[in-house]
């Protein structure tokens, strides 16, 4: 709370509002204790900060080699080799759409993979494949090679961070998952100012295989971090042996991913919320997957943006992340507390609006004024991830950040190519490129919607495991007709 103490001073004098804030500011400083610098309960937890340091390098060559790199450098390709907008745009869409389904066979596996072996070998592994991407991707000179090479990387890809997520579960105690996340998110944030920026930058000087080729070496310097200074955040003594697997031995993939959603479908049945989160995120991640095939088109067709606009603004979309996720986050968790959920829709709704607005920006100066405006719109995802992980045993933790990044893989999936034949649809006919963005609006709401149904569910289930004694003759009845 010594972070925020000037601050809290300041608006205390400012009378009975002014002392009410300030006890909430200090209330959500109180919150970004622990763990961080030191170690948790008992001693017992390792410390967060490492680990937000090596998300910082990797996320910021994530951003470098794909806001806008990626995006603009496929768009480059297809124009030399013939392609107009509309095809273009789908041609995009499907080669997301094909990494996605990568990310969504693999993620599980490497994610499970990690609760055996440990969390610091499996963030090692997928960095070293996306170093060599980066790498492949800077020498790629047609669109079939720049298309297949980042197709193939979705196998090696913990996607949507399900490690980084699992790191956190381990460290932290469910109460404080929400304002680590939202740390974890922040750092991310970070990466969204410095990423762009220097993408864009590299790529109007250089061109996009400097943008590549950096990325590459800022993930060498990620790889050097994680095997000297990042801890190991999952001890032996909470590692899980999976006895079916253990026992088949025989590297039989499919067969591990069935029995995966077979467990993902337990959890599930033991927290019937579970189900509403998860469906909350999916929504989410279409609306997000049809706002990422869309974006850069809209903003080359509608507002002219080149690769230095686009970086700028991605920059400056991931500050208001960052005042989101550091500043904001915290004090409204601790403005709702219990009623995180209620949160969660109010962020998802405000995401809709946003989305919304965009689509109707006349010019530069209102897609940025609507970014501000919708500044807590990123908070809907950390709050409702927090909420799922509550929903599982910490030997589980990774399993179900596995099951969640395959999920949103899945959905994403979905929204990319969603998004990419609206868009191709709504060129052909003369409607302004920014018309599909509303339906990222759509599915915001749906998300909206679900997380607000969760706590039905929930009671529900407890109410058929205090009534299922009485129909078999025994349990309180007292305590049946309370939860009725």
């Amino acid at each position: 709370s010594s972070n925020f103490q000037p601050l809290i001073v300041l608006v205390g004098l400012l009378g009975s509002k002014g002392r009410r804030l300030a006890s909430l500011m200090e209330a959500a400083g109180d919150g970004l204790d622990a763990p961080l610098l030191g170690a948790g309960a008992a001693g017992k937890r390792k410390p967060l900060l490492p680990l937000y340091l090596m998300t910082m390098l990797s996320a910021t060559a994530f951003c470098i080699a794909r806001l806008p790199a990626l995006s603009l450098r496929f768009q480059d390709l297809a124009k030399e080799e013939g392609f107009d907008t509309a095809a273009t745009a789908i041609a995009f869409g499907q080669m997301t759409a094909l990494r996605s389904i990568l990310e969504f066979v693999c993620t599980p596996l490497i994610a499970t993979w990690s609760d055996r072996i440990g969390r610091r070998p499996a963030i090692f592994f997928c960095l070293s494949a996306f170093c060599v991407e980066c790498a492949l991707l800077a020498g790629a000179r047609s669109l079939l090679a720049l298309a297949g090479i980042h197709v193939l990387g979705g196998l090696f890809s913990d996607g949507n961070g399900a490690l980084e997520h699992s790191c956190i579960a381990d460290a932290t105690p469910p109460a404080q998952r929400a304002v680590a996340f939202g740390r974890l998110l922040t750092c991310v944030g970070g990466a969204m100012v410095m990423g762009p920026m220097i993408g864009g930058e590299l790529a109007s000087r250089w061109g996009h295989e400097a943008s590549f080729l950096f990325a590459a070496a800022l993930l060498v310097v990620a790889l050097g971090y994680t095997a000297l200074i990042l801890p190991e955040y999952l001890p032996l003594e909470r590692r899980a042996v999976a006895p079916q697997r253990a026992a088949a031995g025989n590297g039989d993939g499919a067969g591990q991913t069935r029995q995966l959603l077979h467990e993902l479908q337990s959890l599930t049945r033991k927290s019937p919320q579970l189900a509403w989160y998860l469906a909350a995120m999916g929504f989410a991640n279409v609306g997000m997957g049809a706002y990422g095939s869309v974006q850069p088109f809209w903003a080359r067709e509608e507002l002219g943006w080149a690769a230095r606009d686009l970086g700028r603004y991605m920059s400056f979309t991931g500050f208001i992340v960052i005042i989101a996720q550091g500043g904001l986050l915290p004090l409204l968790r601790n403005m709702v507390k219990g009623q995180e959920g209620r949160l969660a829709q109010c962020c998802f709704l405000l995401n809709a609006v946003k989305v919304a607005a965009l689509s109707f920006a006349p010019n530069t100066a209102s897609v940025y004024a609507i970014s501000v405006a919708g500044v807590a719109s990123s908070c809907g995802g950390t709050v409702t991830r927090s909420l799922t992980s509550r929903c599982a045993s910490e030997q589980q933790q990774g399993l179900l950040a596995g099951g969640i990044s395959a999920l949103l893989a899945a959905a994403q999936t979905l929204g990319a190519l969603v998004g990419s034949q609206a868009l191709a649809a709504a060129l052909r006919r003369g409607l302004p490129s920014g018309a599909p963005l509303q339906l990222s609006a759509v599915c915001f709401a749906l998300a909206a919607l679900c997380v607000a149904r969760a706590p039905a569910a929930a009671r529900a289930a407890k109410y058929e495991e205090a009534a299922k004694p009485l129909e078999e003759g025994g349990g309180d009845v007292h305590e049946a007709a309370k939860i009725r």
